[in-house]
């Protein structure tokens, strides 16, 4: 039935079911097609054909138009030049139309489509041409652009009308149907995919939830919670003897540049040591040799041979004075000893059953949950993909123009 027949219909037929692989069996069966006399098009591509042929006349005579009023030269050159753009391009055009002289209504309207779009493109090439031009062969361009808004009014009635046919209809049904037995196709492959992925996956989310449960288990027993002790009290150890490198190395970056300056005639080695690794410098001189001359420095800044003023050369004087062989020497005694109880406390931990057991239960752990992210990641993108995939749009349109056809209501089974 044609477009607007199915307004007339005093009451809807009943709907209809149909699978998706049975809608081009129901078209041929049930949908009488009811088109536009071909008369139709004969007239259009007859009166397309005179309207380009006088086209064709007018272009020349404006390409031969000769400017009788009188204007500068420079002004004419200009206005020349543009004419001669404007005809050539036209030109071209008109040649490039070919009318059909086959009269079907499927390459009509694609003749329509493509002339359509090429006269927008050339009237958005031409703009400038054509209102410079206009200046002085108004008359001329007149004739043209009438001829031209003439075949696009013939063109558009005639797009107008072949949209309204049943044939029109049908192929733009055809191409939405297998558009989306295509997407069915491709929706069937994505599930089966991510379905295999699934199950793939299965075993690693057990053997998490497995490992999870053994190290829930491991840490609940006594063992454990001594073991976790001793870890804790191995963590409280090493951040002790993490201060007292802090300790120090903050008291030597504030003398860093005085004792480099201290020592550039001087060039002692143990100096430019402390000066760059004062902690582990500090361990290795056993004799304090450090104390004499940090004492040799002082006698330097309060001398004034260092040149050192006000608030600056007191913060050295006050640095320097905690600086003390009683100070450096508790510094190293108290690292030592806190070392030997975390060498100790480190050697009980990595000799017990739990340091292997929680190693190995942690990198279980790890390489389950690497195969698990692989997996989702994986999973995550092919559900992106068929989210993408707009097949209840692809019905909705079809169930539309099935209607448009029939009258009918129908819903379309995918399955």
């Amino acid at each position: 039935m044609g477009f607007f027949d199915m307004f007339t219909r005093k009451k809807q037929e009943a709907a209809v079911t149909l699978k998706l692989e049975d809608i081009e069996g129901y078209i041929i069966s049930n949908i009488n097609l009811k088109t536009a006399s071909s008369k139709k098009i004969e007239q259009s591509y007859e009166k397309l054909s005179k309207e380009l042929e006088s086209a064709r006349s007018n272009l020349n005579h404006l390409a031969t138009a000769d400017i009788k009023d009188k204007v500068p030269d420079k002004a004419r050159v200009r206005v020349l030049g543009n004419r001669d753009a404007y005809v050539k391009a036209l030109q071209l055009f008109l040649q490039s139309i070919q009318v059909p002289d086959v009269i079907d209504q499927e390459i009509a309207l694609n003749f329509c489509n493509d002339l359509n779009s090429n006269l927008n493109k050339l009237g958005e090439s031409t703009k400038k041409n054509f209102y410079i031009s206009e200046q002085l062969f108004g008359i001329e361009l007149d004739k043209v652009n009438q001829n031209l808004r003439v075949i696009n009014s013939t063109v558009n009635l005639l797009k107008e009308e072949l949209e309204k046919e049943d044939i029109i209809i049908i192929k733009n049904l055809r191409q939405r149907v297998s558009t989306l037995r295509e997407k069915k196709s491709k929706f069937s492959d994505l599930n089966t995919r991510i379905t295999d992925l699934e199950k793939k996956l299965a075993p690693f989310v057990n053997a998490r939830s497995q490992v999870e449960e053994d190290i829930k288990d491991m840490k609940s027993s006594k063992e454990y919670e001594i073991y976790e002790k001793l870890s804790k009290d191995k963590a409280a150890v090493e951040r002790k003897m993490k201060g007292l490198q802090q300790d120090v190395l903050e008291i030597f970056s504030q003398l860093s540049k005085i004792i480099k300056k201290y020592n550039k005639n001087k060039k002692v080695k143990l100096l430019d040591s402390y000066a760059e690794a004062p902690f582990e410098t500090l361990l290795q001189d056993i004799n304090l040799e450090i104390t004499q001359h940090l004492k040799d420095v002082e006698q330097d800044i309060n001398s004034d041979e260092l040149q050192l003023k006000g608030k600056t050369k007191e913060k050295m004087l006050k640095t320097l004075s905690i600086l003390t062989p009683q100070y450096l020497t508790n510094v190293s005694s108290q690292y030592a000893d806190l070392k030997t109880q975390f060498m100790g406390m480190k050697s009980r931990m990595f000799s017990s059953r739990l340091a292997e057991e929680e190693m190995r239960l942690s990198s279980r752990l790890d390489s389950t949950n690497s195969n698990i992210k692989l997996y989702e990641s994986d999973i995550q993108q092919l559900k992106k993909i068929k989210d993408k995939m707009d097949i209840v749009e692809d019905k909705r349109v079809i169930i539309n123009l099935l209607t448009k056809l029939t009258n009918k209501e129908f819903t379309i089974i995918l399955e």
